[in-house]
């Protein structure tokens, strides 16, 4: 009789004089097949049925042991004994990791950083592409092939599946192994028929987590974080069928709103926002326009579809400075970045390249040079601001072969025609290079303001056809910009507005030029456009040393020597022109 016989002949003979084990068939419940409401919440019933559990042991339909009596039940395991509330119940104790972790068991998994290892994510991975996969449906996977992050989650292998993130996502990790990408055809998902069938798939399917916990029911529609976890193709290509509520609507299910208020709230907002950031984007060619960790532009939110998201950065300030809440590094430019025409150039054709779209649809066509209004939507500030080096908008169109937008002679004498642009101007948010906030909506422009903006023509138009912005201002039933004779000889009204003045930080496209929380020169007062402040501390306070000194700063000695050097150039220049008679 050959060896290995012999060896399994003992081991069933020694199998034999055990004890029989009652096998557990998944239709039998060990427990009450009623609990009440709550039973398994908490923690104390969740333990001893547990703790049962772990007592018994478990064998297969051939009478094979697969647990041994005082080992940890596994998800499948308990399901198929028959234990399927104590598996799904689990989930309110912190996972299978936790539980274990709390009855005094090891962790469950490859030790600490593992899979941060390229070595032994790839060893893993070319052992899964070894492999053919197959369920009940037949084979879904064929050997030699690098699995997709779906057939890994279908294969059980979560993982591996949740590990790529470290490597860069699946795209990343294709090429890094010398694999093919996976690319469709241009235009591929546009069509409505082809889209349909997958999605549809995607609803008959259930996921589960590494923990066996499902968190998608097989005919469920799948929500937006879901596809872009598990279909970033068909998350993409829901751009062009409306976005995912159109589509639900397309095939009759109900919209899901969410209540009035909910963008407002800046927990709300922040947890979308991170989910975002934790996302790789792939457009539908398979192409990486996001990375995970990166932090999104508004131009990447309305290609992923977050309108939503997109629209509701402004009640939070902007992107710049949810950055800066979220303690993300601004996007800087190097000093002097704007003022060289390449770089210029290169960021402008860009922009022209790009079709810029939002809830409504396509608000700029790709090919068209965008306006000032349109950059201003798609977060370019930045840009708008630059064009100044270049002579304006349609200086730079000309440079760039483009026809000049013009206007006959005297369109702007039209009041009714200049009225209806400036109330859009109103409307409108104005941010400098560095996203700082210099007009919010709903505020009336001033023509330094409209000039930053890029709106020198509507600027000139006042003072040309207009009688100037205080004409203008009247004519519309706003309040005339002035100050009362003396306003600024009030020590306690001066002292308020150059406090406000010393908390700010200045900055322009070169960079920051004050830091907060410093004393104002009088040279960066002049650059901030404050000369109402540099007038009235020379005129009614003693010049910007004595306020300085009044405010109890203390002087290094470069202050003074500094602003000793300004007002004597003050004095042989003659006074800073405002045109404000009133400070």
């Amino acid at each position: 009789m050959p060896k290995e016989e012999c060896k399994r002949q003992r081991r069933l003979s020694r199998e034999n004089r055990k004890p029989a084990v009652p096998k557990l068939q998944p239709s039998e419940e060990p427990m009450a097949s009623k609990k009440a409401n709550g039973y398994w919440k908490d923690w104390g019933n969740f333990e001893k049925e547990l703790r049962a559990e772990i007592a018994k042991e478990y064998t297969d339909e051939n009478g094979n042991v697969v647990k041994k009596a005082g080992e940890f039940p596994i998800h499948e395991q308990l399901c198929k004994a028959g234990c399927s509330s104590l598996a799904s119940e689990i989930s309110h104790h912190g996972g299978i990791h936790e539980a274990r972790r709390k009855l005094g068991f090891g962790w469950l998994g490859k030790p600490k950083n593992y899979w941060k290892s390229w070595e032994n994510f790839e060893r893993e991975l070319r052992a899964e592409m070894m492999k053919e996969y197959r369920d009940k449906d037949g084979v879904f996977k064929k050997a030699g092939e690098l699995p997709t992050k779906p057939q890994l989650e279908r294969a059980k292998r979560s993982d591996l599946s949740n590990a790529a993130a470290d490597h860069g996502g699946f795209h990343a990790i294709r090429r890094k192994m010398g694999q093919d990408e996976l690319r469709v055809e241009a235009g591929y998902w546009k069509d409505w028929e082809r889209f349909r069938s997958e999605l549809e798939k995607e609803i008959a399917k259930e996921y589960r987590d590494k923990d066996g916990n499902v968190f998608k029911r097989a005919g469920e529609f799948p929500t937006k974080s879901h596809l872009k976890e598990e279909r970033p193709d068909l998350n993409s290509a829901c751009r062009y069928h409306g976005g995912l509520n159109a589509i639900r609507r397309k095939v009759g299910w109900r919209i899901i709103r969410i209540e009035n208020g909910y963008w407002k709230n800046w927990d709300n907002f922040e947890s979308e926002i991170w989910y975002e950031i934790a996302c790789e984007y792939v457009d539908e060619k398979g192409v990486v326009i996001k990375k995970a960790g990166e932090f999104p532009t508004q131009m990447q939110l309305q290609m992923a579809g977050r309108f939503d998201l997109g629209n509701a950065v402004k009640r939070h300030g902007g992107l710049t400075a949810i950055r800066r809440k979220m303690g993300h590094d601004l996007i800087q430019t190097e000093s002097g970045y704007w003022k060289n025409w390449d770089n210029f150039e290169s960021e402008i054709w860009y922009e022209t390249a790009c079709e810029y779209t939002d809830e409504r649809g396509v608000v700029k066509k790709a090919g068209v040079v965008p306006t000032y209004q349109q950059l201003r939507l798609a977060g370019r500030s930045d840009l708008i601001n630059a064009f100044k080096y270049y002579g304006g908008m349609n200086s730079v169109r000309r440079k760039l072969g483009q026809g000049v937008n013009k206007v006959e002679s005297g369109y702007w004498k039209d009041w009714e025609r200049f009225r209806s642009e400036l109330e859009k101007e109103m409307a409108q948010e104005y941010k400098d290079a560095a996203g700082t906030v210099f007009k919010k909506a709903g505020e009336f422009p001033t023509k330094t303001q409209l000039d930053m903006a890029g709106r020198s023509d509507l600027a000139s138009a006042a003072a040309e056809y207009h009688g100037g912005i205080n004409s203008i201002r009247r004519k519309m039933g706003q309040d005339v910009l002035r100050v009362e004779a003396g306003y600024w000889k009030d020590w306690e009204r001066f002292r308020s507005e150059l406090e406000n003045e010393i908390a700010r930080a200045y900055k322009d496209e070169g960079g920051v030029f004050k830091i907060a929380g410093g004393f104002p020169m009088r040279s960066q007062l002049e650059r901030a456009k404050r000369f109402d402040l540099i007038i009235a501390a020379t005129r009614h306070h003693g010049g910007i040393i004595a306020v300085r000194v009044r405010m109890g700063f203390v002087d290094d000695g470069t202050y003074e020597a500094r602003s000793q050097i300004e007002s004597l150039l003050a004095r042989i220049e003659g006074p800073v022109e405002t045109g404000d008679a009133n400070a």
